[in-house]
């Protein structure tokens, strides 16, 4: 989608035939239309998780206030403000393009920002994922998920019939390795993971 809409505005702008007056909407919504392609991931997002944590896992405050800027950006470019009130006296500094073009520099730096802040967070709250088969396994992964000091040795998970990668994440949750304070969850397996085969597995996500 947004390669497509990339080479449509690159033609729309750039074409000799396009450059008059008459077509100045069709490349202003050509640009829009670009710019607002990135909150189709977003709706997307905010259709299945709730808002904290999308606020926290992906920045999503950051891309509202970086949409914010730029369809400020654009209203100045559309409306031709400030020099359609003073003509000429911001022909050098102050245009309506200067802004706009400003207006984007401005919502780029806050999205690189959005993205440094929600990877600091995940980062400082890594998350593990592990699965549950039998209901011995379960209140095995219900007790620690209480209790993050509940110890359970590798041999115990193993019997229960783990891989080896779960395994190593019991282990480094009976050692102790995991930050003190942190939050965990079980999930409901069609809400956040779906099994492939016939195997009726229970998903839990360590937060």
């Amino acid at each position: 989608m947004i390669g497509s809409l990339g080479f449509l505005t690159g033609f729309v702008v750039v074409h000799p035939k396009l450059q008059s007056q008459k077509w100045r909407l069709l490349r202003l919504s050509t640009i829009v239309a670009t710019g607002l392609s990135a909150f189709a991931p977003i709706i997307h997002a905010a259709s299945i998780f709730p808002y904290e944590q999308l606020d926290q896992q992906a920045g999503l405050r950051y891309y509202y206030l970086e949409g914010l800027v730029i369809v400020v950006g654009v209203l100045f470019y559309a409306t031709h403000f400030p020099e359609s009130r003073r003509p000429g006296s911001f022909d050098i500094w102050g245009s309506s393009h200067q802004v706009f073009h400003i207006s984007v520099v401005i919502g780029a730096i806050i999205h690189l920002y959005g993205i440094l802040v929600a990877f600091q967070w995940n980062y400082e709250n890594q998350r593990y994922f592990f699965l549950v088969q039998s209901p011995k396994s379960r209140a095995m992964a219900e007790k620690i998920a209480v209790d993050s000091n509940y110890y359970t040795s590798t041999q115990d998970w193993e019997v229960e019939g783990f891989q080896s990668e779960t395994t190593s994440i019991a282990s480094a949750i009976a050692k102790g390795r995991l930050e003190n304070g942190r939050r965990y969850q079980a999930l409901k397996e069609d809400d956040y993971w779906s099994p492939s085969d016939e195997q009726q597995f229970e998903a839990f996500e360590i937060w």
